[in-house]
């Protein structure tokens, strides 16, 4: 399956979003995720997770690290980055949602599942990025005016696709 034969809503996407990451880490790796799952990628998938600004990538750090336990004592850092997807899904958009068979629920179940289980929104993560998708854009279980992006940096596409860092507040 090619990305243009899918049947479901999808867009060009051109934004700014922010993360927050730790001193020790590059900028826009991945490997966190790839190594433990997120959101939308299960372990083994890599995707890299950004906010729509930098008060919301915040907000969500601090909300990931308290969903595992952690202390947020380690020096952090907010990465700005300038992110133009050819080819990302919009979960935001309630067409979108219904078209892939998910709930309102799907998109604030909590995560990381229960041990050796993915959520549905890991399933349907991997499938995306299976088909060759670029991205995905949903929207903060914290915020739900805001939104997130789940970015399969592995899909980006040559010639119109852009994910360059912007800032980097030390």
């Amino acid at each position: 399956m090619t990305p243009g034969s899918m049947d479901y809503p999808r867009r060009q996407s051109r934004r700014t979003p922010c993360r927050v990451t730790r001193d020790i880490y590059p900028p826009l790796g991945s490997n966190g995720a790839r190594l433990f799952g997120g959101r939308f990628n299960p372990p083994g998938v890599p995707a890299l997770y950004l906010a729509q600004d930098a008060d919301l990538a915040m907000r969500e750090s601090t909300r990931s690290a308290e969903l595992a336990g952690l202390t947020l004592l380690a020096p952090r850092r907010i990465v700005c980055v300038r992110l133009v997807l050819q080819f990302v899904v919009l979960l935001d958009d309630p067409e979108t949602v219904a078209v892939l068979g998910l709930s309102e629920e799907d998109l604030l179940a909590p995560w990381p599942a229960p041990k050796d289980e993915l959520t549905a929104c890991q399933l349907l993560g991997e499938r995306l990025f299976l088909a060759g998708v670029e991205g995905i854009r949903y929207p903060s279980a914290i915020d739900r005016t805001r939104v997130n992006y789940a970015v399969f940096r592995d899909n980006l596409r040559l010639g119109g696709s852009v994910l360059d860092l912007v800032t980097q507040d030390a």
